[in-house]
């Protein structure tokens, strides 16, 4: 994907490059970040080999997006959050301490347009129930819960319910939250 990055008041969103996957590895491993993203807090080599293997997924897929969230903290640029789209599916984290101050909705909104530009009639995200945070972005986003059921998310992790989540691109674009996507060709 030729991703373009988005920049605005200090925050910055654009493709993954190999070079971050070693600060987005000290991230995923942090306990608060592994029960919001995977539903569970697992074994940090686990949690390293799913990272990286979601980001060749998307470098081996010309349809697929894996963004990473830069924003200034002590001083410097560090990483406050990654996400990915793959075959219409969206997942994303902003760490613990960044959240509640709009970025998950940056990043949302980054991989929406992503899913545009790509052509996607439909986004879905899979939810654990306790998430209420992810839950309400993305009610607030446009996307309506569709099922619930219980899944395996991950080799070596028990059966958890989660709760789908819908957002059809056909028709119109969207603003999500002041970020105006951009429509797509013939509509």
């Amino acid at each position: 994907m030729k991703a373009s990055r988005r920049r605005s008041a200090a925050v910055d969103i654009g493709p993954t490059t190999a070079a971050d996957l070693r600060e987005l590895d000290a991230l995923i491993v942090k306990p608060e970040v592994m029960r919001g993203y995977f539903g569970a807090v697992l074994a940090p080599r686990h949690a390293r080999e799913i990272l990286l293997g979601e980001w060749q997924s998307c470098q081996a897929n010309p349809a697929a997006a894996h963004l990473v969230l830069r924003c200034p903290q002590h001083g410097r640029i560090e990483i406050a959050g990654a996400g990915f789209l793959l075959e219409g599916e969206l997942r994303f984290f902003v760490a613990p301490a960044r959240q509640r101050q709009g970025l998950g909705r940056a990043l949302v909104a980054a991989l929406r347009r992503a899913a545009e530009e790509h052509q996607l009639n439909e986004l879905s995200a899979w939810v654990f129930p306790e998430n209420h945070a992810s839950a309400k972005l993305l009610e607030a986003c446009g996307f309506t819960a569709r099922a619930a059921m219980h899944v395996v998310p991950y080799e070596r992790c028990s059966a958890r319910p989660v709760l789908q989540y819908r957002l059809s691109l056909d028709a119109r674009p969207a603003v999500v939250f002041g970020l105006a996507a951009q429509p797509r060709a013939g509509h």
